[in-house]
Parts: structure tokens; sequence; C-alpha cells
């Protein structure tokens, strides 16, 4: 539905569901979008989740009851993505790794590597010891080791199977200067899109 559909002025709040970041479509009356309590994966790394608090009058008005919201954030489950570029000039890309690791708090995160490395030193990379020093992590959802290419996409970006689908999405709409609230609603739907409907593992 269209938000001017929802933002009728005989309503003192709409609340909405089912998109998971919290967002603010008309002001009056408040058409929010709480968001999700937790996140579901790495594209939500970075956004703040919680709940609306809302107050609402007791007097005899039946309308404009709402005094105030205001958006609530709780200790969600985080989302850590870690990512190293193994240059040919390292000595020991283990040690860098690892180096590399300590600058992030993981201590019951949910956990991603990824290893930017060229094909000379891909074979020196150990996953056993990087998973050692994951160990306090809640969880490691993946060590991906990237061959660094020299070819380039028309996003500039390098050519990485591994790239997250709305990592690349994001990338693809900012190529094209798509204005920054279409933007936001083209993710929300590719996100949605995604949950959805998983991509199968071959």
């Amino acid at each position: 539905l269209p938000t001017k559909s929802l933002a009728n002025r005989n309503l003192d709040y709409v609340a909405l569901g089912h998109v998971h970041r919290h967002q603010v479509l008309n002001d009056d009356p408040p058409v929010v979008y709480s968001g999700s309590l937790e996140r579901i994966d790495f594209g939500e790394e970075k956004d703040s989740k919680g709940f609306c608090a809302i107050t609402i009058s007791t007097g005899i008005d039946n309308r404009n009851r709402i005094e105030s919201y205001k958006f609530v954030e709780v200790n969600a489950r985080r989302f850590k993505t870690i990512s190293i570029i193994i240059e040919d000039t390292d000595e020991y890309p283990n040690d860098k790794i690892l180096s590399e690791i300590e600058k992030h708090e993981i201590k019951d995160a949910i956990v991603q590597v990824i290893v930017d490395v060229h094909a000379s030193r891909y074979r020196e990379i150990s996953d056993k010891i990087i998973r050692e020093k994951l160990s306090n992590a809640h969880f490691i959802a993946a060590i991906r080791k990237n061959v660094i290419s020299e070819s380039k996409n028309r996003l500039g970006k390098e050519l990485h199977e591994s790239v997250p689908p709305m990592e690349a999405l994001e990338a693809f709409l900012k190529e094209r200067d798509i204005d920054e609230n279409k933007m936001r609603l083209l993710l929300e739907k590719g996100q949605t899109l995604m949950f959805e409907n998983p991509p199968t593992q071959p």
C-alpha cells in the first residue's frame, strides 16, 4: 500500500511490520516500521534493532492522542564481518589474519571472515588457525578465501563470487545514482525476497 493510503488523519498511529529496518514513513499521523528485534543476516550488520514505545493520552479527545513515540534500541545479537587483504609482500599471512581479528570484539557474535588473497598465497591460509582464534564467537558463519582477480566489473569491484547479494545490489543502485529514499525501499524489498527465497547451496 502507498504511504498516503495509511496516513489517515483519523488514525493516531500506524504500526507497520514485515520490513526489518526501523523507518518513519510519515509524521502526522506517525506511520512507523519498528523493525525486527534481532538481526537475521549480515545485510543487517550495521542496523540498529529495537521497538517503538508509544505514549497515548488518556484524555477524552479521540484525536491526536499520541503524546510521544520513540525508538528504543535493544541489545540485539551482533553480526561481525572481518575483511582482510593478503598481499604478496605479507611474509606471514596467518599472523596478519590473527592480528586483524584481534581488532574486533567477537565474543558472542556471529562472525564471518573474508580473506582476499592472491593465488600464489592461497594455500598458506589455515582455516584451523582462524577457527581457533574465533573460539569466543557465538557462531562462525563462514571463512571465505577469495582469489584476487585483476579483472574489474563495471561497478569497480573485484570479481568475487562470494560478494553478498545485498552488497552487490546496493553497489548496483549507487552506481545509478538512485534517489536515497527509493534505494532504501528497493533494498528492503530485495532483503525481503532474499529472506523468503534463500539461495540454494550447490
